[in-house]
C-alpha cells in the first residue's frame, strides 16, 4: 500500500490520467494505509507488532517506502522502546 501510494502519482501522470483521478487514487491509498496501520496497532500487542513488522531501516532500504509512511508504521515500535527504557 505504501509503495502504491508513492507510485500512483508517477504511473497515472505518465499515462496522462486526469488530475482529479490521480488525487482521488492518492487519497484512497492514504486512507487505506491509515486504516491498515490503525488495524495493526489495535489487533497486535506491542510485542507482536515489533516482531512482525520490519525495522524502519528495512522499510526504507529494502522496501523503498517513503520516510513519512515508514515512521507512521514504526511509531508504535518507537513508543514501546521509549517506554521500556523509562
Amino acid at each position: 500500500m505504501a509503495q502504491q501510494k508513492h507510485c500512483v502519482i508517477y504511473r497515472e501522470t505518465a499515462a496522462h490520467s486526469h488530475l482529479k483521478l490521480v488525487g482521488h487514487l492518492y487519497d484512497q491509498c492514504q486512507d487505506t494505509l491509515v486504516q491498515f496501520g490503525t488495524f495493526l496497532g489495535s489487533t497486535y500487542s506491542v510485542d507482536e507488532y515489533v516482531e512482525r513488522l520490519p525495522s524502519i531501516i528495512t522499510m526504507l532500504r529494502e522496501y523503498h517506502i517513503n520516510t513519512d509512511v515508514a515512521f507512521f508504521l514504526a511509531r508504535p515500535m518507537f513508543t514501546h522502546q521509549i517506554n521500556v527504557r523509562l
